[in-house]
């Protein structure tokens, strides 16, 4: 009888042995399946933790002739010009206006999603720190939570084409941006999609013009400029990196997309929080071009 049981009971060990080595190998074809698929996206992935700190990337994968970077700071590890040359990401003057900085840890606080932040970056092309890039970057973020910690999982992708070709667009339509006769609102982004929304959005009533700089915002509407514009609308990134509300010409409605902010008006100037969507927008902007 004991023998019959010690039997059965080696058999049922030897066979969760062999369902724990079949589980294993599935495991680990399916982690090295997925390092195969990150590690051959033709963008940046990034898993990042709420300190900018970077935990896995196929940077190195797409750059292999790249040093490995310490610190593995995100503004590092990508080179970015102003996060290198202060030594780490953060800790420069100029990233405290970071656009990147400023959604990311907002998207962190909120425990969000990054949706497609479009950014310009002064990129380095090599180790050697002797070029430089000015390089437009679509930057995405799935927010995780990771045995208890929290974390970004980011897509960055390399839009300078197709940004090119926007700002091409932009400039063929120099003469309708300086027809006073023609109704025109002001959209400060560098989010391509967000603008193409709003223009659509808009076209029964106005004509909606981009703009990505604190130029080009200026030569549009700047005091003593006048070219037909009643609205400048100014996407969160944007407002949080420029301060600019001064200088555009005093009888322009502004309209600033705010973080975590509540409906309010003080003068001219119009805080919405930046989570409204454009369709709920839409009647407060209308009522501007009446």
């Amino acid at each position: 009888m004991y023998v019959y049981a010690l039997i059965v009971a080696l058999l049922a060990l030897v066979g969760i042995v062999v369902w724990m080595e079949v589980r294993s190998y599935h495991l680990r074809s399916e982690v090295d399946r997925m390092t195969t698929l990150v590690h051959n996206l033709n963008s940046y992935a990034f898993l990042i933790n709420d300190k900018f700190e970077v935990e896995e990337t196929n940077y190195y994968a797409l750059n292999p002739g790249a040093k490995v970077t310490e610190p593995r700071l995100l503004g590092n590890v990508l080179r970015c010009k102003v996060g290198c040359d202060s030594g780490e990401c953060g800790t420069g003057m100029e990233c405290k206006n970071c656009p990147v900085r400023f959604v990311i840890t907002k998207a962190f606080e909120r425990r969000d999603d990054v949706c497609d932040l479009e950014v310009g970056m002064e990129i380095y092309s090599g180790d050697d720190r002797k070029c430089v890039n000015d390089l437009d970057l679509c930057i995405g973020g799935r927010y995780i939570n990771k045995d208890g910690n929290p974390k970004m999982v980011l897509n960055v992708k390399n839009v300078s084409e197709s940004k090119r070709l926007l700002r091409r667009y932009v400039d063929q339509n120099l003469t309708a941006e300086t027809n006073p006769a023609i109704p025109k609102m002001l959209f400060v982004t560098q989010n391509a999609a967000r603008y193409n929304e709003m223009r659509e959005l808009m076209k029964d009533r106005c004509r909606v013009i981009y703009a990505e700089t604190a130029e080009q915002v200026l030569a549009r509407v700047g005091e003593g400029k006048d070219y037909g514009y009643s609205v400048v609308l100014l996407d969160a990134s944007f407002a949080h990196s420029n301060n600019i509300v001064e200088k555009i010409n005093p009888h322009i409605i502004v309209i600033r997309l705010v973080p975590d902010a509540e409906m309010k008006a003080d003068g001219r100037v119009v805080t919405l929080p930046d989570t409204m969507k454009f369709s709920e927008m839409r009647n407060t902007l209308m009522s501007h071009f009446e």
